[in-house]
């Protein structure tokens, strides 16, 4: 066990290598996050279609990575000693009102961290460079699957994306009532309409980002404009469009993640590694 005054120093190295999970690690056991990220891992490979060869090439690859993870996690672990030396020497000093640390402990800790670093650094750079690689193994149409994934639990595709299912769905059924409306009945409800998708959207927000209220009404105003002076035919084809369109308009950006860390998370790390094995020993036509 690791003692807790180390935490900080260790938990930096695992921040670096090892997979995050997407659910907070307070509120989940390791087998829990572990199970989730196999479901997630194995989503994406049922989007990505492998054959067999590219199944086999990424499994080396993924050992290769868990591999530079575990010698790197094995140097910083076998600096405790020397840390756990320096902590206490800092220790002592601050214990007795020192505002200032000896400058052989300082110095013996500051060596220690830019060994850390030093290991994490060429780690990572020896993980990205195997990601490199495994980008290079796969085809157009699977870099686009593996660009458009995003990270779930239950699998849902939508508009050739793997991911979530399409936030915009509920504001897709406002605006067939919107579009059904005859012209009096859309200007008495046309208010309530407002409030409906506008909340909606509020709600996915959130109560600690900016909202711009005016902006999402006027977005929303718009969009019924559309649909209104649109036919029937170019609606129900253009309708799930529109109505995406809306939702990524007014919802807050967010930073998607790197093509280069999907491979990273979700086809390199260990789990990976359990999952491609599991899938190249099934029995053919499985």
């Amino acid at each position: 066990m690791l003692k807790p005054n180390l935490k900080p120093f260790f938990l930096a190295a695992l921040i670096v290598l090892l997979p995050l999970a997407v659910f907070s690690e307070e509120a989940q056991s390791h087998e829990a996050r572990n199970a989730a990220e196999e479901i997630q891992i194995i989503n994406l490979l049922n989007g990505l279609d492998l054959k067999k060869g590219q199944m086999e090439y990424i499994l080396q690859k993924a050992k290769e990575a868990n591999q530079v993870r575990e010698d790197a996690f094995g140097r910083v672990k076998a600096q405790e000693p020397d840390l756990l030396k320096a902590y206490g020497g800092i220790k002592e000093d601050v214990s007795s009102g020192k505002v200032t640390v000896e400058k052989k402990e300082a110095n013996c800790f500051h060596e220690l961290n830019t060994q850390k670093e030093s290991i994490l650094k060429n780690a990572k750079a020896t993980i990205d460079g195997i990601a490199t690689e495994v980008e290079g193994a796969l085809e157009p149409f699977q870099l686009i699957a593996l660009d458009n994934y995003k990270p779930c639990i239950i699998p849902i595709t939508t508009h050739n994306r793997i991911g979530q299912a399409d936030p915009a769905l509920g504001i897709g059924k406002v605006l067939d009532k919107v579009k059904a409306a005859s012209s009096q009945q859309y200007a008495q409800k046309r208010d309530e309409f407002v409030t409906r998708i506008t909340e909606r959207i509020i709600a996915k927000i959130g109560p600690k980002a900016e909202i711009d209220k005016a902006k999402i009404n006027a977005e929303v105003l718009y969009a019924f404009k559309k649909v209104r002076e649109m036919n029937d035919v170019d609606f129900q084809v253009q309708k799930g469009t529109i109505a995406e369109e809306l939702y990524n308009k007014v919802m807050p950006q967010k930073v998607s993640m790197a093509r280069a860390e999907k491979i990273r998370k979700f086809l390199l790390s260990s789990n990976a590694v359990a999952v491609l094995e599991t899938r190249l020993n099934e029995p053919a036509g499985k």
